[in-house]
């Protein structure tokens, strides 16, 4: 059953803001003005990213601007509900298992050491692992310090 407010009353004033658009004015008190906006407005947006799938985890941002939107999406975030999150998030682990397995497939040619390396870094980590990451490998540069070279003594014959 509804429950009629009056509209003289504060609560009933309050309802009426809530309930018309911004270029509305209340016919019993002029000074009040809707609330409601009129048309699409793009901000503020919410966006989404899926952190797990089982169980489903999501972490919610809120973008005020399109620089703030460009900043999430950079970090993962999604705009278009949690439907489009966990669609790219589902692409994005498809793509992590492409990669894997071209590694996998290219890691039978590699050395034994190198199989080694890449069965180590394997165990270290969790879930789809698309490259290793390079190892540095210390080169000399020049002449070692503290040796003097030999010189050349013996004259040019021409």
């Amino acid at each position: 059953m509804p429950i009629f407010h009056a509209p003289e009353t504060a609560y009933g004033k309050e309802l009426w803001k809530w309930d018309h658009y911004e270029d509305e004015q209340n016919p019993i008190d002029p000074s009040i003005r809707g609330m409601r906006p009129r048309g699409y407005r793009p901000y503020p947006a919410s966006m989404y990213r899926v952190v797990e799938r089982n169980p489903l985890q999501m972490e919610f941002e809120i973008a005020e601007s399109d620089v703030q939107r460009r900043n999430l999406e950079q970090r993962g975030f999604v705009h278009g509900g949690q439907l489009a999150a966990l669609e790219a998030y589902d692409g994005q682990q498809k793509e992590f298992a492409t990669l894997a397995a071209n590694r996998a497939y290219n890691d039978r040619k590699m050395s034994p050491e190198a199989q080694a390396e890449a069965a180590a870094f394997d165990a270290e980590a969790d879930g789809h692992q698309p490259e290793i990451p390079a190892v540095p490998i210390k080169r000399r540069q020049g002449w070692p310090k503290g040796k003097p070279r030999a010189k050349n003594t013996e004259p040019v014959q021409a």
